[in-house]
């Protein structure tokens, strides 16, 4: 697809843009945890471990340069499912402890759980068509979420790349 849509619930907005899919764009050479090609790249090493019966895990080592050190990838090789990312941080937190100050490793953790293989994704639920209709040429909220508000970058992107041609 050439469009990316967020869709927040509890605040009530929704949000269509553009996908670049352009080599020369900055966004595809950005190391990202979404972008594990461009990731692997700057990795200084790598290391696969058994983390359990189920899950194994690679291990990935930064420079000193990037927000982190360390990021952790654990998921089952069966499914192809990430089970725990873990992202160890390049900096470390003061905390006093007694009369010392100790440095601790400053960490996130998120642990996925509960994902089911045998739920079936409707059709139109990865598709703009389950919020959006399209009014003459232009994209519109449905009935049932004329309450959020809509920001549509897709459209005004699509048009910019018309009129460059």
């Amino acid at each position: 697809a050439d469009y990316m849509m967020q869709v927040d619930n509890q605040s009530k907005r929704v949000l269509l843009m553009a996908v670049v899919n352009n080599d020369n764009y900055i966004e595809d050479k950005t190391p990202s945890i979404g972008r594990i090609d461009t990731l692997l790249k700057v990795c200084k090493k790598v290391e696969y471990t058994k983390e359990s019966k189920e899950n194994v895990a690679y291990l990935l080592t930064f420079d000193k340069k990037f927000d982190y050190g360390k990021v952790k990838v654990v998921f089952n090789p069966k499914t192809y499912l990430i089970t725990q990312l873990i992202f160890f941080y390049n900096t470390a937190v003061q905390i006093p402890e007694g009369a010392e100050t100790i440095d601790y490793i400053t960490r996130l953790q998120i642990d996925y759980s509960q994902i089911s293989l045998k739920s079936k994704i409707p059709d139109n639920e990865l598709s703009y068509a389950k919020y959006l209709v399209n009014n003459k040429g232009k994209l519109e909220l449905k009935k049932e979420y004329t309450t959020y508000s809509f920001a549509d970058q897709y459209t005004h992107f699509k048009k910019q790349s018309a009129l460059k041609k």
